[in-house]
């Protein structure tokens, strides 16, 4: 990982409840014109659409599937080896939660090609939105 894309991914982390989802719609959207047309038309003019909220929540059902999908991969590299629960126990993610989305991303670079958003957002995501905790089974 560069130094850019770890100030993306500290920057995203850092983000807002609205600003994290604005940047996770226009990553999506961006994602998606690129996969239907072989290329990015929005250029730098890019406008969020009026419905920021239904397109993320569908962004969330694809997180949510593509984490499902990979399921036994992620608990194994995330839960086992990363042993995320016991991390999250002592509060060692509290304060810089954007290094296990760092470890997210390293452990998931050969799946995430089918990942609905870019795997550095997907990684944020994940932390930002606890969905390790149930994936994993922590017990709180």
């Amino acid at each position: 990982m560069n130094h850019y894309e770890k100030e993306f991914i500290i920057e995203l982390w850092e983000c807002d409840e609205e600003e994290f989802k604005n940047e996770i719609v226009k990553q999506y959207l961006t994602k998606q014109e690129i996969l239907q047309n072989g290329r990015n038309s929005f250029g730098f003019g890019f406008n969020l659409p009026d419905s920021v909220d239904e397109v993320f929540k569908e962004i969330h059902e694809s997180v949510t599937t593509f984490i499902y999908q990979n399921k036994e991969e992620i608990k194994q590299k995330i839960c086992v080896d990363l042993m995320y629960c016991n991390k999250e126990a002592d509060g060692e993610f509290e304060k810089e939660g954007w290094r296990v989305a760092i470890a997210i991303i390293d452990s998931l670079i050969v799946s995430a090609t089918q990942a609905p958003i870019p795997i550095a957002t997907l990684g944020v995501y994940i932390v930002k939105k606890q969905l390790l905790q149930k994936l994993c089974e922590c017990q709180s």
